[in-house]
């Protein structure tokens, strides 16, 4: 059934409670949408409302195996990674790629090092989980896994990574994500206790002194 004829059918509209804030933001933003020609010009309140909660309903039924906070990095995160000229391809594809030419993992690290410094990193403020939750994120944006093949796990200043990486192949998993890991590792100043992958799992144990969860 479409939008158009469940709208029609509905008897009525309820009311969706909402916070000063929230209006006053979803105003704002209708007004910079209009000006940039994002939404009509002419348009109403209430269909700006009714858009903003289509395309919310549409999101949430495209992944609904990620609490909101999670849906939200992904979507910000998966834009920065436009913003720095980074598009989808097929893990089949790269896999291919790698394979007839090994030097191009060499530079695959290097374009995911600069996205993970530039849109992902913290600046030395950032806790143990919040650099521990910054790896899940970023690999979720450059692979194909969800929330459950990437396990972290947190012990007062030290931590643990694990990748569940048999989906991405013995080539990916051990010529571009294991060492993208120890160079991101290196990068944050972790003191590595032990690295290893292969095509079942990658796994990193580190320790970042004075950044255990104070929470």
């Amino acid at each position: 059934m479409s939008k158009k004829r469940r709208d029609e059918d509905t008897k009525g509209r309820i009311l969706l409670p909402v916070s000063k804030r929230h209006e006053a933001e979803l105003r704002e933003l209708m007004r910079v949408l209009s000006e940039r020609g994002f939404f009509p010009k002419d348009g109403d309140w209430k269909s700006f409302i009714d858009e903003a909660l289509e395309s919310l309903v549409t999101q949430i039924k495209s992944a609904p195996d990620f609490t909101f906070k999670e849906r939200t990095d992904m979507f910000r995160d998966f834009y920065s990674a436009r913003i720095m000229g980074l598009v989808p391809l097929p893990l089949s594809a790269l896999q291919g790629v790698v394979e007839r030419s090994p030097e191009t993992a060499d530079e695959l690290i290097s374009i995911y090092f600069s996205l993970y410094k530039h849109s992902f990193m913290f600046n030395g403020s950032g806790s143990l989980k919040d650099h521990l939750d910054s790896l899940r994120r970023f690999f979720i944006i450059i692979t194909p896994l969800s929330t459950q093949n990437l396990i972290v796990k947190e012990d007062g200043a030290c931590g643990s990574f694990t990748i569940f990486s048999s989906v991405l192949g013995k080539q990916m998993a051990e010529r571009v994500y294991l060492p993208l890991l120890k160079r991101i590792l290196d990068e944050m100043g972790a003191q590595v206790k032990n690295l290893k992958g292969d095509n079942i799992t990658i796994e990193a144990q580190f320790c970042l002194p004075g950044k255990g969860d104070k929470t």
